[in-house]
């Protein structure tokens, strides 16, 4: 959905509330601007995710560790948000084939682009609407006033 209509900040909140239930998370922040704009490479992004989900310091060191951390992961229940995701190879990389979890884990993916989500069809996809103006007032006032509506 559009830019600004909550989707990080919900994401952030489902995994707070409930990553209790799962043997490991991870909110990955920001993939878009880190890939793009600072130049992360996936494999950085992935390995920081591995690294983040195992608990472990670094995961990248060689391929023998990054498959190890493949094989661990498999066996367990995971739940990762990956936050403003731009494109399908990011979304592929990150989350496709070379990502393979556990029986009832999640992944959240936020991204302003739909054509992110072209080769997941299969996959559940909500869709954000903006709030119209006096919905977005009533929350703004609940926010900053503490009342309905200002005074």
């Amino acid at each position: 959905g559009m830019g600004g209509v909550g989707k990080t900040t919900l994401a952030k909140f489902v995994l707070q509330k409930y990553s209790y239930q799962y043997e490991g998370s991870c909110f990955l922040e920001d993939v878009r601007e880190r890939s793009e704009k600072y130049g992360h490479s996936l494999y950085e992004l992935r390995n920081e995710l591995y690294s983040e989900l195992l608990q472990e310091n670094n995961c990248k060191d060689s391929t023998r560790k990054s498959t190890n951390a493949k094989e661990r992961l498999r066996s367990r229940r995971i739940f990762i948000v990956l936050d403003d995701v731009s494109c399908s190879k990011q979304l592929k990389y990150l989350a496709g084939e070379h990502l393979s979890l556990g029986a009832g884990s999640k992944i959240i993916v936020t991204a302003t682009d739909k054509s992110v989500f072209a080769q997941w069809e299969d996959e559940e996809i909500y869709e954000m609407k903006v709030l119209n103006s006096e919905d977005s007032l009533t929350l703004f006032s609940l926010n900053a006033f503490n009342l309905d509506h200002p005074k």
